[in-house]
């Protein structure tokens, strides 16, 4: 027998499943069953035929604090259907605070949310005293009684207020810690986490390094960021940005509040902002920033990481990490390492789309800053001097930094394969081999020309067809499933059968990614199979010592029946 029936109503269940016909048992104030229609008894059957019967709904944005402790019900929101509401939003919350500044807080609550503006807390009104925390407020609640239900945040204005005032400052370290500590007791008392009202002072006040920390607790508690952000008009992206990076440092779970652009120029870029969000979203999760600092270095950190989760045999990038190093890690860590160095390898040989789309914009960059650099070569001009030009071309484009210290080298320079730019005067006549790259996300790119400055010499122009042959026929053999040395072979060949075999002293290509050396290589003896994916460079070349140097490199991509080649600058010989 149960209490009450809802009988033949048409349940939505709130499990996105097709709505159903059936009868809610209930006993003792809870749904005791979804029964098919019929067959159950109640001591009251209430007819809902016709009507859709759901779950309560949930607000999850109200300023509904202080409702539990008034003597009604909340009628607006039950015949709304809303049964729970989530309070303490905008960063303005009822509590936490402090014995000696508890009516302070609720005065600043009520103010601040506009709710109650005829309330002005006197000496003779003492029903919130007492009210610290949210032990103390769900013990009130209970006791006073209430029809829906209450999930609490902290209000990081609140939270500021109990512990510095109501001050535009940066919080000490000990008010600091205090601010932390005093979040963390309010969560383990049951809040659901911490808002923030970055628009309204006292959280205005305050910087993202003070989010990122306070953040860092709500992680360990699993509970949840909202925030009123800083800005919704001109600023909008940089105020999405600012949380965007907070929750990259802290790893926190982030609900952003009152999503809109305000103001004429922000109109039409609505899809714009959802995509920066969904981008974000579609970041790694669960990492997190850790500050290091003098008395706790990265080491210490590393240490307490591999303790608290038991770690005792640990990989390493064996072939990254010096001997003294190493001697370093081992004092300081309480594992055993060993060394990996085949596994990040491993992972690394095979880039997925979106390494891949990173790889093709920082390539793209390297060919304009190419493009660029055409019209700066010219006779008189040193090495360094166009070396100097190639890295500010590659970062005014959007390279975040070169994947490596650009070679240029001019005459007899270019018979040096890995020559260090200069004081050398670039002559008409010359071959100016310039070997340079860039990093987009974390992704490089790599690529070599060889130009004439000048008519050059009829042997100058045989040399460079013989390179470019060699790359071409190296590029149509390339495909994953060969063995590097294959690749290699493809365009060794072709130098070799031209006479210049022992000029060409390198490797045909190395794999590049996160660094601009990975492997396997298209190399001679390189056993190892390139996978589909892999990211390799073609880069022949034929060097006459003390007379002049030619080499020609593209990146390129392998997949099952061939390459694609992501590089798009010209190859046939340039004469400037």
């Amino acid at each position: 027998m149960y209490d009450l029936i809802l009988r033949g109503g048409t349940v939505v269940d709130g499990k996105r499943s097709q709505p159903y016909a059936a009868d809610i048992c209930i006993r003792e104030g809870r749904i005791a069953r979804i029964a098919p229609e019929g067959g159950e008894e109640a001591r009251e059957v209430v007819d809902v035929s016709g009507l859709a019967v759901a779950p309560g709904f949930i607000d999850i944005h109200t300023h509904s604090d202080a409702c539990p402790l008034v003597d009604y019900e909340p009628e607006s929101k039950l015949h709304q259907g809303i049964t729970t509401e989530i309070t303490g939003n905008c960063g303005t919350s009822i509590l936490p605070s402090l014995p000696e500044n508890s009516r302070e807080i609720v005065q600043y609550f009520f103010d601040d949310t506009s709710m109650f503006s005829q309330v002005v807390l006197n000496e003779k009104d003492r029903s919130l005293d007492g009210l610290y925390g949210v032990e103390e407020y769900a013990r009130a609640v209970a006791a006073h009684g209430c029809t829906a239900n209450y999930g609490q945040l902290v209000g990081h204005g609140t939270l500021r207020g109990a512990v510095m005032g109501f001050v535009d400052r940066d919080p000490e370290p000990e008010e600091m810690e205090q601010l932390k500590d005093l979040l963390e007791r309010e969560l383990k008392a049951g809040a659901f986490g911490m808002s923030l009202g970055l628009i309204y002072p006292p959280s205005a006040f305050c910087k993202s390094e003070e989010l990122v920390e306070l953040a860092k607790v709500l992680k360990k508690y699993d509970a949840l960021l909202t925030v009123h952000m800083r800005n919704e008009g001109p600023r909008i992206f940089q105020a999405v940005d600012e949380m965007i990076d907070i929750t990259r440092r802290s790893g926190v779970h982030l609900q952003i509040s009152h999503l809109k652009l305000m103001g004429k120029p922000q109109w039409g870029r609505s899809q714009e902002l959802l995509d920066k969000i969904e981008a974000a979203r579609q970041e790694v999760q669960g990492a997190q920033v850790e500050l290091v600092t003098r008395e706790r270095g990265h080491l210490a950190l590393a240490a307490g990481y591999l303790q608290e989760h038991g770690l005792k045999r640990v990989g390493f990038e064996s072939g990254a990490v010096s001997v003294d190093a190493l001697a370093r890690y081992e004092r300081a860590l309480p594992c055993t390492l060993v060394p990996a160095q085949d596994l990040p390898d491993g992972l690394r040989a095979s880039k997925d789309g979106e390494e891949l789309a990173a790889m093709e914009k920082a390539q793209r960059i390297t060919d304009e800053a190419f493009q660029a650099i055409l019209n700066f070569i010219r006779p008189g001009q040193t090495e360094r001097e166009v070396a100097a030009r190639l890295v500010y071309e590659l970062l005014r484009r959007g390279g975040e930094r070169v994947s490596f210290d650009p070679i240029v080298a001019a005459g007899a320079n270019g018979s040096k394969p890995h020559a260090v730019p200069g004081d050398t005067v670039i002559q008409p006549g010359m071959f100016v081999t310039v070997d340079f790259g860039c990093v987009w996300r974390g992704y490089c790119s790599d690529m070599t020309r060889t130009v004439a400055v000048g008519k050059p010499a009829p042997e100058m122009e045989r040399v460079y067809q013989v390179v470019l042959e060699a790359q071409q026929a190296g590029i149509a053999a390339a495909r994953a499933g060969l063995a590097g040395r294959e690749i290699d072979a493809a365009g060794r060949t072709v130098i070799q059968a031209a006479g210049y075999g022992e000029a060409f002293s390198h490797s045909f290509g190395h794999s590049l990614g996160l660094e601009i050396h990975e492997s396997p290589n298209a190399a001679p003896g390189e056993e190892r199979i390139m996978p589909v994916g892999a990211v390799v460079s073609a880069e022949p070349g034929i060097y006459l010592p003390g007379r002049f140097g030619v080499r020609i490199e593209d990146v390129i991509v392998l997949s099952e029946t061939g390459c694609r080649d992501l590089t798009k600058s010209p190859k046939e010989l340039i004469v400037l």
